[in-house]
């Protein structure tokens, strides 16, 4: 752990390796160990992996979700569906938190585990969060005129990437909304 302005940060790493195997040039061998360092950062945090042929097949797998994914932000295949959360004391709804998922038209309702981890390597996780986040604020505030409640009104609490938190206009676009 490092600590930075009073609190502590633990970092981690993800690792992909690349063998030379004697003909494989530069540009290639960045190539397998940027695939071999994606699968890494699949499988959880502080992982290292070493890059296999069969690899190969999973990154054309990515490029393809990751297509499919740029077309469902587009037609409206992405959908926020929310969560109660209930403060226990009084068993009072107290707020919901957003849930995304994908419409797939011929998978079906999949989680965000079969598609966020790839907007997370793209710049899709930008847009994908825009969204919910939007999403979320007009339903809360469609809520906010449907049920008035002036001393607890109800909230949303939305999940972000941590790619997104590294963005400087993220509080911006918050305080927008």
């Amino acid at each position: 752990p490092i600590r930075i302005a009073g609190k502590e940060i633990v970092l981690t790493g993800s690792l992909g390796i690349a063998v030379y195997d004697g003909q494989n040039d530069y540009g290639d061998l960045v190539r397998e160990a940027e695939i071999a360092m994606y699968r890494a950062k699949r499988n959880g945090a502080d992982k290292v992996e070493i890059f296999r042929p069969e690899m190969r097949e999973m990154v054309d797998d990515r490029l393809e979700v990751e297509t499919e994914l740029r077309r469902a932000l587009e037609s409206g295949q992405i959908k926020v569906y929310y969560q109660p959360i209930i403060y226990l004391p009084t068993e009072a709804l107290a707020g919901f938190e957003a849930l995304v998922r994908w419409e797939h038209p011929k998978k079906g309702l999949l989680s965000p585990f079969a598609f966020v981890p790839i907007a997370e390597e793209s710049d899709l996780i930008h847009s994908l969060g825009s969204y919910v986040l939007n999403t979320s604020a007009k339903t809360a505030s469609v809520w906010h005129k449907e049920l008035p409640r002036v001393e607890r009104p109800l909230f949303v609490s939305v999940n972000v990437s941590s790619r997104q938190l590294l963005r400087q206009d993220l509080v911006q676009d918050v305080r927008h909304l």
